[in-house]
């Protein structure tokens, strides 16, 4: 990291003031250690010392700086690179660029390069099972070392293009971004073919005669309600729905909705509800097979549509288990 000198802030400025002032400028991630005061034509002002990131050119940050024009009350910034650095002491808290101030100036986030390989590589392995559903299913069948090996060719690769396009690790997108020019999309499946088969060859197996439609068909899975399969709710449903319709009329026909002059008012209400329960026990069969159809239909749709729409899923499941 480089540290540079930035010259005319004046006394009341604080380090947060530096970062605000100077992150549009310098358009990077840098930190704000310290000031040093100064004196020039009997006015007082302040020099502070930036450590930059590494992904920024101290030389023409300066230039930035220099060529901006800013400046605060009587002085133009001027920045320079220091022959030495004065000996001062660091701030209790020096001041970054936050991330908020950072994504409103659209300033990248300031990952390491190994970090942002590791992010790109990772992007790509997941954007390649998404593409092809049963490359997982595919790849279990020898431990995952299709997986694996795909993941040290997509590794070397992104490797290859560091060292001839440093730029591409600004960014995990910019890195991606560049992956797809030297690699497009159509050859996805040449490489997962070709290391499928440079694995068969090593194991001294037979070829496997795979179709790019096959390897992007989605699996087949059976649908499960709350872990049970469907077939099961559809076996409970229809034992239990005749003994929940008949104990459900005759809780509903034993309640008390006898209405007496010592009633509370709580109780009327309670009362009342009950009166317009019985009048709704005849027609608790088509309640109790609307549920039911309604369950079906859930299960069919798949667990994550229900989990998404009834939070009681659970309430349910342990319903019909009983």
């Amino acid at each position: 990291m480089s540290v540079i000198a930035v010259r005319g802030f004046p006394l009341p400025f604080t380090l947060s003031n530096v970062v605000k002032t100077l992150a549009r400028i310098i358009s990077g991630h840098f930190e704000a250690l310290n000031f040093e005061q100064g004196k020039l034509k009997g006015q007082k002002f302040k020099t502070c010392y930036l450590r930059l990131s590494e992904k920024l050119d101290p030389v023409r940050v300066v230039e930035r700086i220099n060529n901006s024009g800013k400046t605060l009350k009587s002085f133009r910034l001027c920045s320079f690179v220091p022959k030495r650095v004065p000996d001062l002491p660091l701030a209790t808290k020096p001041k970054k660029l936050t991330q908020k101030l950072a994504r409103a100036l659209k300033i990248p986030d300031n990952d390491s390069p190994e970090r942002v390989m590791k992010l790109a590589s990772s992007e790509i392995l997941i954007e390649l099972q998404i593409k092809y559903p049963g490359l997982y299913h595919l790849s279990k069948k020898n431990g995952h070392q299709l997986l694996t090996e795909i993941s040290k060719k997509i590794m070397d690769r992104l490797k290859e293009i560091e060292q001839h396009h440093s730029e591409a690790l600004e960014s995990g997108f910019r890195l991606t971004q560049w992956y797809r020019r030297m690699h497009p999309h159509f050859g996805d499946f040449q490489l997962v073919l070709g290391t499928l088969h440079a694995l068969e060859d090593a194991a001294c197996q037979m070829r496997t005669q795979l179709h790019e439609k096959e390897l992007a068909a989605v699996p087949p899975q059976p649908y499960v309600f709350d872990n049970l399969p469907y077939s099961e709710v559809q076996k409970a449903c229809a034992k239990y729905s005749d003994r929940i319709i008949k104990k459900i009329t005759e809780h509903i026909k034993n309640l008390k909705s006898d209405v007496s002059e010592n009633d509370t008012e709580d109780e009327l209400v309670r009362k009342k509800v009950r009166e317009e329960l019985k009048k709704m026990a005849p027609f608790m069969p088509q309640v109790i097979n609307v549920l039911k159809i309604t369950i079906y239909r859930m299960a069919n749709v798949g667990f994550g549509y229900w989990r998404k729409n009834f939070e009681n899923h659970i309430a349910y499941g342990d319903f019909y288990r009983k």
